[in-house]
């Protein structure tokens, strides 16, 4: 509460930074989410609220949320509530070099071809928008993406963070 009680000026860099987008046209809230920070996420929604209460037309209030959270331009796969219930770890992080039944892809960009592959998670976060595609369900399979690339998915964020920020979107 502090911070949205500062000068306009002040309060006008805040709405700025929380506006902004990264290259992938993610939104500091939509980059903490992607990346599992769930308590920065909590912050930065807490902050979204209290910058678009000090608004007194609801409407622009709205349209200030929706640019904080989720701007119009972002494709629908990047929506926070989403990413929030479909973030879910890279199957390797509870398997190891088990192999179990599951759904694998294969990503020719990266070279998870022929007896490699990647789990779901991996396709979704790590590969996307690479030449990236549906192998087969395998009997016998664990993820290869951390062999191959930096694998996104492998962290996994806090369980309980996760649930509560869900509960407050």
């Amino acid at each position: 509460r502090h911070l949205c009680s500062l000068s306009s000026k002040h309060r006008e860099i805040f709405v700025g930074l929380m506006t902004e987008v990264n290259l992938k046209g993610y939104t500091p809230f939509m980059t903490a989410v992607s990346c599992k920070a769930y308590s920065s996420a909590c912050e930065l929604l807490e902050l979204a609220y209290l910058l678009s209460e000090d608004l007194e037309d609801e409407e622009e209030a709205e349209e200030l949320m929706v640019a904080m959270l989720f701007p119009g331009t972002s494709h629908c796969d990047d929506n926070p509530l989403f990413v929030l219930c479909r973030n879910d770890p890279c199957s390797f992080t509870w398997t190891g070099e088990e192999h179990i039944h599951q759904d694998i892809f294969e990503c020719r960009t990266c070279g998870l071809v022929g007896s490699l592959c990647c789990c779901t998670e991996c396709a979704y976060i790590c590969h996307r928008g690479h030449d990236c595609s549906f192998k087969r369900a395998s009997p016998n399979a664990y993820c290869d993406c951390w062999e191959k690339c930096s694998c996104q998915a492998l962290a996994q964020g806090d369980e309980h963070t996760r649930v509560v920020l869900l509960q407050r979107l």
